[in-house]
């Protein structure tokens, strides 16, 4: 049953994150454009942040709203505060300064574990909440555990 434009609203997230995802991998393979430049003799892998930047809050969008029934003002703090910290990791690699950039780093992963925070209490709520037209509760929850962790494996990776 669809009601309204909600039961719309998982497919056409997920389609706009796999097109977007698609667009970009098609544009750094189909293009001679140099996607990674240096800094110091690191790579900088701009296009991946601003990769990041579309598809990452797409993704908090499809699971804390289509997933767990949240609505956008109770998602909107976990996706600025993680907007914020994939802009402060990148910074983090075009500055030269140590001090500075393990700022950067430090302040990136603090915002990280707010984010993370902020989303586990979209599960507390989804799951104490007594909606009985949410079926699969634990797997829908799972799917913002299992984000969690990924964020953090890119975050030590990258």
């Amino acid at each position: 049953n669809r009601s309204g434009t909600q039961g719309y609203s998982a497919p056409f997230l997920l389609s706009l994150i796999l097109g977007w995802l698609g667009a970009v991998q098609a544009g750094v393979a189909w293009t001679e454009v140099p996607w990674v430049h240096t800094l110091d003799g690191r790579p900088v892998f701009t296009v991946r942040s601003m990769e990041w930047l579309i598809s990452v809050p797409l993704l908090l969008l499809l699971t804390g709203h289509c997933g767990l029934n949240r609505p956008l003002k109770e998602l909107a703090p976990a996706i600025i505060i993680t907007q914020l910290y994939i802009i402060g990791a990148w910074l983090a690699l075009l500055v030269a300064d140590p001090t500075i950039r393990w700022g950067l780093i430090a302040g990136s992963f603090v915002a990280y574990i707010f984010a993370s925070y902020d989303m586990l209490g979209w599960v507390l709520t989804f799951v104490t909440d007594d909606t009985p037209e949410a079926p699969c509760k634990t797997l829908r929850a799972s799917g913002v555990f299992l984000l969690i962790i990924v964020f953090a494996m890119d975050g030590v990776v990258y």
